[in-house]
């Protein structure tokens, strides 16, 4: 009997063994075919369009068609307080406030127009013209 017994559990060791094995085996694989998945192998690089920054203000300005929103800032990057100075007068000009942050070296412009289609395209030109001039480069708009 404790020959029985004996024999009986050391098929039971060896039953365990084989299913920890085949386990081990099965993570293995699945972990192999989840890399696969998420960081396949790719012999040929991968390109991305990134836009210029006046595409991106194309975008955004695009995005805003048809709003029912009362003010947007549009936000530039500008070199120096004389160039941040110069963007606020020719947004002056064009009959938009703005604002100037000379720690982050960021002036926000702000739009309280219409959303129309025509609006839209003249504030692109318009935002477009003044930021070259000055040499300011378009970031992010966000509601005020």
């Amino acid at each position: 009997m404790s020959l029985f017994r004996a024999l009986l559990g050391m098929a039971a060791v060896a039953a365990t063994g084989a299913a920890v094995a085949g386990k081990i085996v099965n993570d293995k694989k699945r972990q192999e075919e989840l890399n696969e998945f998420l960081v396949p192998e790719v012999d040929e690089p991968v390109v991305m369009d990134i836009p210029e920054d006046e595409d991106v203000l194309d975008m955004d300005i695009r995005s805003l068609k048809g709003q029912d929103i009362s003010n947007v800032l549009f936000i530039f990057k500008v070199q120096d307080a004389q160039s941040a100075h110069e963007l606020q007068r020719l947004a002056a000009e064009e009959h938009m406030g703005s604002t100037y942050d000379d720690e982050a070296g960021t002036v926000e412009i702000v739009y309280q127009e219409s959303f129309g289609e025509t609006e839209l395209q003249n504030l692109y030109k318009i935002l477009k013209d003044i930021s070259k001039e000055c040499g300011a480069t378009y970031k992010k708009y966000h509601f005020e």
